[in-house]
């Protein structure tokens, strides 16, 4: 029970002190409104609409995010430009372990593991915070469209919404990392967190399977972690300094993880006509 406790009370803190706190009470109303609303033309308007305030609302939530860290923003500069070679080669790999895990997850699991709330609400279980990208993309067709000119706005449109995810990542995966990965060093502490730090996701709408499956990620920014904090103490001896060496360094691979993963959804998205 005690165990139960602390999970809950760590998923609450997650929410509580991220963007995600008023995705999750929207997604809530909306869901409710969704299954209990009786009338067919509300149950079409949202159908129609809540893409477009999901992604407009995830986008204040970013750049409120990123005004409140306007003082940190070197931060980032140095999450890209001095993490090192290895950082991207370690994202680059666990971007194909998980992506190939999960496809492969998600064909063999059973109909319920790839059920997320998503389906609710956008008809499939994508990922929440990527809606942003999705409507950007579909607002330049749009414009192509209209204009005629045979330029393609998609462009337009979705690389500011690129640069907005790649300015925030940084302190999104540095808040995950110092809850999930932070004073955890026993191989049994890791394992469990990590599954955590999967499930976790389920909140961004994403199927089951998938949120089981980013416990893989997570245990290698753990290993990432456990790699520099072990190195750290037995140099230095200081037990909080190796901690705080662990999480830059984990935060460093988590965040260019991320950001390989949505520049490869923008990439994917431009190529598709």
């Amino acid at each position: 029970m005690e165990k139960i406790r602390k999970i809950t009370f760590l998923s609450f803190r997650i929410i509580l002190y991220t963007p995600l706190k008023y995705i999750l009470l929207f997604a809530i109303a909306t869901i409710l409104v969704a299954i209990y609303g009786n009338s067919t033309w509300w149950s079409e308007l949202l159908s129609k609409s809540l893409q477009l305030i999901f992604s407009l609302a995830i986008l204040i939530l970013i750049a409120c995010e990123l005004w409140s860290n306007r003082s940190k923003l070197n931060f980032v500069g140095k999450i890209y430009l001095k993490s090192g070679f290895l950082s991207y080669l370690r994202a680059f790999g666990t971007v194909v372990i998980t992506t190939t895990l999960g496809i492969f997850v998600y064909l063999h699991v059973p109909e319920f593991l790839r059920w997320g709330w998503g389906n609710l609400i956008f008809g499939n279980s994508g990922n929440l915070a990527l809606q942003p990208l999705t409507t950007a993309s579909q607002v330049g067709q749009t414009v192509s469209e209209i204009q005629g000119s045979g330029f393609d706005y998609r462009w337009i449109f979705l690389i500011p919404v690129w640069m907005i995810f790649i300015l925030a990542f940084p302190f999104w995966a540095e808040v995950e990392e110092k809850f999930f990965r932070k004073g955890v060093h026993t191989w049994k502490g890791i394992t469990i967190n990590s599954i955590k730090f999967g499930l976790i996701h389920l909140i961004m709408g994403i199927p089951i399977c998938w949120a089981l499956t980013l416990s893989v990620p997570g245990f290698l920014f753990a290993c990432r972690y456990k790699y520099v904090y072990n190195r750290h103490f037995s140099q230095f001896k200081n037990d909080a300094k190796a901690q705080d060496a662990g999480v830059r360094a984990s935060t460093a691979d988590h965040t260019i993880y991320n950001a390989i993963l949505v520049t490869l959804s923008v990439a994917l998205l431009l190529l598709v006509p």
